[in-house]
This record gives C-alpha cells, structure tokens and sequence, in this order.
C-alpha cells in the first residue's frame, strides 16, 4: 500500500469515528429521540463530509442497536420498549444493588467527598440560575454509579454489568431532564452520603429509589415527546451545533 493510500484510509477512519461519535453522543444525551427518522443525505450536508463515513458510523450504531435501518425509509433512532425499560431498571436493582453492597468498603472518603461536592455544585448552578447541561450530569452520574459498580472484586458481576452499560447508559440519559437537576442532585448525595457512613442498607434503599426514579422520569420524558414531529430544517442544525 502506498503512503497516499494509507494516508486516505486513515482519514476514512478518523471521518467514521467523527461521525459516528456525535450521533452517538445526541442519542446517548436524548438529543436525537426515539423514533426520530434522519437519512444518510440530511448527515452529509450537517457534517461536510461524503456518504462513506456517515453510512459506515450508521452501521456502527446500528450493530449496537441504536439505531434501526429500514429500506427505503432512512434510519431511526431505535425506540425504547416499556417492557425494556421495565427489564433493565429490574436488572440494574439486581446487580447495581450487589455491586454496592460488595464494594462500599474498597472506596475512599476522599473519592466520595469529591462526587458529593460535584453533585453539590450542579444543585447550586440550577438554584442560582447559572447554565449547568445535561451533558455535564450525564458524566457525574455515570461516574457516580461507575464506581461502586467497579469496585467490587467480583469479576464476573462487572462482567455483567458492562454487557448492559449501553443500554443503561441510555436509559439513564433519557431520565434526564434540565429541570430536574435538583432532584437528581440531591438523590445521588443521598446515595453517596450514606456510603460514607458505611450504612449499607440505608445506601441500598437510596439507590433503589434512585433507578426507580429514572424508570419514571424516562416514561414521564418519553410522553412528553410522543408524536412531536421537531421542525427539519433546524432540527439536525440545532443539535449538531453547525452553522
């Protein structure tokens, strides 16, 4: 192969990866909803790159089953069932539950204190009116539930866990809502709080309130945007942050 050939290859690849991580990113942010129908054409013109890269990330996506292609119509951001919905949030209780009560001894007051004080800061941004995102929640409650979820020595739970991680992953985006920052602040310091005090039933009986809460704040954001059609000229624009 020579150098040029190599070159474009590479800068295939990179252009994949470009596109397929930020639709990957509106999907998992609840940017791009359920059901929302795009084609390969309306990426092309929001990404200024060719077809090649966008159909190979659609692929991608679609192997990970966020996304459904079907002939003929463009590509769907795949819809979540409530039987799924329900399915997870029991096996998130499950495994999440076994996982914290295995773990809460291997984690520091130092690691503990600085989620608390991040959750802290998101509850004071929104009380004082200033911009805290939804992208920014998304990371510290992944985070948070990351690691008691990884700090159990148990090999295979954590096995089982990250085979459910995209899907949890989205559930938990799909939970969030702007104007629910106080309450899904204050319910992880609860959490977080209790695991500090080394009280594993009352941690316990925090977080599974917690990932109930997300189960009904998903059905309650889902109904909300239940047949909205958003308006396609700016809808991909807006979300893609492209001029």
């Amino acid at each position: 192969m020579t150098k040029d050939a190599s070159s474009k290859d590479l800068q295939k690849q990179n252009m994949t990866s470009t596109a397929y991580d930020r639709i990957k990113q509106a999907i998992m942010l609840g940017k791009l909803k359920p059901g929302y129908r795009f084609s390969a054409n309306q990426l092309v013109t929001q990404f200024g790159m060719s077809r090649t890269p966008i159909r190979e990330a659609i692929q991608l996506l679609a192997h990970e089953n966020l996304v459904e292609l079907q002939k003929g119509s463009g590509f769907f951001v795949k819809s979540v069932t409530l039987r799924e919905l329900h399915e997870i949030t029991e096996v998130r209780i499950a495994l999440e539950c076994m996982a914290l009560r295995t773990s809460l001894h291997e984690m520091s007051d130092a690691e503990l204190d600085d989620l608390i004080n991040r959750w802290k800061e998101v509850r004071q941004e929104y009380l004082d009116g200033t911009q805290t995102t939804i992208s920014k929640i998304f990371s510290i409650d992944k985070e948070t539930h990351h690691l008691f979820t990884h700090r159990t020595k148990n090999a295979y739970l954590i096995n089982l866990l990250e085979n459910i991680s995209l899907r949890v992953h989205r559930i938990q985006s799909l939970s969030l809502d702007i104007k629910n920052a106080v309450k899904v602040a204050e319910q992880h310091i609860e959490i977080l709080e209790f695991m500090q005090k080394r009280d594993v039933q009352k941690a316990l009986e925090s977080l599974e309130r917690n990932i109930q809460s997300s189960l009904s704040s998903v059905l309650e954001n889902l109904g909300q945007h239940g047949g909205e059609e958003p308006v396609e000229t700016f809808y991909l624009r807006d979300i893609f942050n492209v001029d």
